[in-house]
């Protein structure tokens, strides 16, 4: 541990890529539990009936997979090509426009909504291979297998994290506050990278 320790004071990727970990692993929770609660949501509002809103989270899932597979070869090349400094920030930084979106959207049924909704998979996509790739490309091999438990630990603290938090925040705030919480993360990585960047500890891989 104190191997890891040493390697994050010396490289702010590595900083970089623990809590992006622990966001990117929200994804399960996200669409699994959040967006079909976000959705069902409006069934006492009369907006949408109970079946159509089980269909529509159906149709929302089905046409983010079928874009995420689409485009994923077009993900991974990027993963390739592009700068970690560049590629991390603007994937963090197009989910959490689609996070704050949920402020203004009213009617799950609307091309808005579900325009945002499909986007918001997409992007967290994005976000796991940008920051996979950094990590598994700069992994020292001497303690890789070190490196990739506490890469694991992270998403799973960030993944209980939110699980217990995004819950709270839905009952007690508002339907859309899971979906702000996690882009107000997003916004910090962005932040984050940014800052290690002029500080010169995060350099393209």
């Amino acid at each position: 541990m104190q191997q890891v320790l040493g390697e994050c004071a010396k490289d702010g990727r590595y900083i970089i890529c623990f809590t992006g970990a622990a966001i990117i692993r929200l994804i399960s929770v996200l669409f699994s539990n959040f967006l079909l609660l976000w959705i069902t949501s409006f069934v006492d509002e009369g907006l949408i009936g109970e079946n159509q809103s089980k269909g529509l989270y159906q149709k929302i899932m089905l046409a983010s997979t079928i874009g995420t597979v689409v485009l994923l070869p077009i993900f991974g090349h990027l993963g390739d090509k592009v700068p970690s400094t560049l590629l991390v920030p603007v994937a963090f930084a197009l989910r959490g426009l689609c996070g704050y979106s949920f402020l203004w959207l009213t009617d799950p049924q609307s091309v808005l909504a579900i325009t945002m909704c499909v986007l918001l998979i997409i992007f967290s996509v994005i976000e796991a291979i940008s920051v996979e790739v950094l990590f598994f490309k700069n992994v020292p091999s001497e303690i890789r297998g070190t490196m990739m438990g506490v890469f694991a630990f992270f998403g799973l603290f960030g993944a209980l994290t939110f699980t217990l938090v995004g819950g709270q925040m839905f009952d007690r705030i508002d339907r859309s506050a899971p979906f702000i919480f996690l882009a107000i993360m997003d916004s910090f990585l962005v932040l984050l990278a940014i800052t290690m960047t002029a500080l010169g500890r995060f350099k393209s891989n």
